[in-house]
């Protein structure tokens, strides 16, 4: 009886929380496009017809579109119009096969208006607020009740989705979605226009007019609309690893204090290469680091996570310890294995491409700046062993020369950096009670 009692009380608290979600979710999105009446008529032109100048000047800005605010609403609305129909194919495809099935159902009237289905909670959380900037759906809040339609150009789109998914402009724009993923994770933070350069280096047999250069741009606006990627100033487009926009935006004036415009490219063969993959993990030098973290870690996963994260940007190597100790990853049997973690870090962050050298690695760099290499010599091995929880030896001749700690227990440590945190802020661990 008290477990019954028990699991109700969960399952309430479970749907007032996603609830809660969904209102937060509905309301940011009706702040940011909200329509002023309801529109005459599903058409796309009389949907945008349906919101104030200044929505439409924002739904602009948030694809990339050029318009001016000295325009006509008139002509705002032609302008959106033609360009969001040029690359509506794209717009949908945006989405994976389990958000396209929602759409599907929002479009068909399966959701009611009453209890919050599973998956009508899944669609205002994952779906919703993408496909209103995206220029797919159209809301607003009438006395306390939503009301959103959607235009005849979605539901034919939907119609004819598995021929419209083969389509060249499809391609193309698949094309530009793994290779923007492929910069940010080789560079971190990347310009638009450089962006357009590595897309023209990979992809130098497709034809490129004066309009395609304009879609290009307006291509990677719909890519960036679920907040998976920091958008910057001047147009530069940065990872989320970084805990804030701020940070992002500091990276980049720093590693461009250094190295202005100038950035590692790599031949097209290799571009291609890495497109679609982890890149890194290829690498001989991360192989044996990965292989090594494996017999001295409980949770390989979170441990590499870390690892690879600190990699990327090129931290000090106590910024790194400081970091395993507080996930307490890294469990090594006496002090020789911390040294051979050291050697092992030491090279492959020497082999890696960071972003703070613009995707060129330390080994390139060593005869342009002094002192850039790792050395295993001068990175102090003991760091491992003093900190609380980073490491345990069972050395006896360890415990003789370093004072004997308590046992730290870790509350988190089941819990992955990427995962929800256990506080129920609704953020990721790493950017909550992991930070």
């Amino acid at each position: 009886m008290n477990d019954f009692k028990y699991n109700d009380l969960i399952e309430q608290y479970t749907d007032d929380f996603t609830s809660q979600l969904v209102e937060e979710s509905v309301d940011e999105t009706l702040s940011t496009l909200s329509l002023q009446r309801v529109p005459k008529s599903n058409k796309l032109s009389d949907c945008l017809d349906a919101y104030t100048k200044d929505s439409l000047c924002t739904l602009a800005e948030i694809n990339g579109i050029p318009v001016k605010k000295s325009w006509n609403k008139a002509k705002m609305v032609e302008t959106l119009s033609q360009k969001i129909s040029g690359t509506y194919n794209e717009r949908v495809c945006f989405f994976n096969d389990l958000q396209i099935e929602l759409l599907q159902l929002f479009v068909d009237g399966k959701f009611s208006n009453t209890d919050l289905s599973r998956r009508e909670t899944m669609f205002f959380l994952a779906v919703y607020p993408a496909a209103v900037k995206l220029g797919l759906l159209f809301s607003k809040d009438s006395s306390d009740q939503l009301i959103s339609v959607h235009s005849t150009e979605l539901a034919d789109a939907l119609r004819q989705l598995k021929s419209i998914r083969k389509s060249e402009r499809v391609q193309r724009f698949v094309h530009i979605q793994r290779l923007l993923e492929l910069a940010i994770d080789l560079y971190g933070i990347v310009s638009k226009d450089f962006l357009l350069t590595l897309y023209r280096k990979a992809y130098p047999e497709e034809p490129f007019g004066l309009n395609d250069y304009q879609t290009f741009f307006i291509l990677v606006n719909i890519l960036m609309v679920e907040d998976t990627y920091y958008s910057l100033e001047d147009d530069y487009i940065a990872s989320k690893a970084f805990n804030t926009i701020e940070d992002a935006e500091a990276f980049r004036l720093g590693s461009e204090s250094y190295f202005k415009k100038e950035y590692y490219i790599p031949s097209r063969e290799i571009l291609l290469s890495w497109i679609g993959t982890d890149f890194r993990a290829q690498e001989k030098s991360y192989k044996q680091l990965e292989k090594f973290v494996r017999d001295v870690s409980k949770d390989h996963g979170n441990a590499m996570e870390i690892l690879t994260f600190h990699l990327k940007i090129g931290s000090g190597f106590k910024s790194v310890v400081e970091e395993l100790d507080d996930f307490s990853v890294l469990f090594f049997q006496n002090p020789k294995q911390a040294d051979r973690f050291v050697e092992l870090y030491a090279d492959a962050a020497n082999h890696s491409r960071e972003w703070q050298l613009h995707g060129y690695t330390r080994i390139e760099m060593r005869d342009r700046f002094e002192g850039v290499m790792y050395d295993p010599d001068k990175m102090d091995a003991s760091l491992l062993i003093r900190n609380k929880a980073a490491s345990h030896f069972s050395s006896d001749n360890f415990l003789e020369t370093t004072p004997v700690q308590k046992p730290v227990t870790n509350p988190y440590k089941n819990v992955s950096r990427n995962d929800p945190c256990p506080c129920g802020s609704g953020k990721k661990f790493k950017k909550c009670c992991g930070r």
